[in-house]
């Protein structure tokens, strides 16, 4: 099973289905406990995201067309939203799931870091190249 992470807002994010699924929950209750517990929710760690995100999304995602028109946007979670979840949740997998959540993050953080490796090394070839 793999997270499914997105970037919007300048934040790598995780949409509330694929966060329950990973949790082994419904999307409804995945939101109703962050709803209960929303003093360990703030904004940098979930929000709603807007219409015109969600279509952005199902552009890039066909699998999500048949949501496009769902009268309730996905939440959003953050890294730190995501692994938040695990303390309000009372599922089995809630432990398993925030250690797969971190290492999803840290890999696509990993990645992140390896291709600013190559741009920074191409640009001082590009600079010594100008050189001559």
């Amino acid at each position: 099973m793999e997270a499914t992470i997105f970037w919007m807002r300048g934040l790598p994010v995780i949409l509330d289905f694929h966060l329950a699924s990973l949790y082994g929950v419904k999307t409804k209750r995945l939101n109703e406990q962050v709803r209960r517990n929303g003093e360990r929710f703030p904004e940098d760690f979930v929000f709603r995201i807007s219409r015109l995100e969600w279509e952005e999304v199902v552009a890039k995602c066909d699998q999500f067309s048949k949501m496009l028109h769902s009268s309730v946007l996905p939440m959003a979670f953050t890294e730190q939203g995501a692994l938040m979840v695990s303390t309000v949740l009372n599922s089995g997998k809630a432990v398993q799931m925030s250690i797969y959540i971190v290492r999803a993050f840290v890999r696509m953080r990993l990645e992140m870091s390896a291709n600013e490796v190559i741009l920074r090394r191409l640009a001082e070839i590009d600079k010594t190249l100008i050189g001559f």
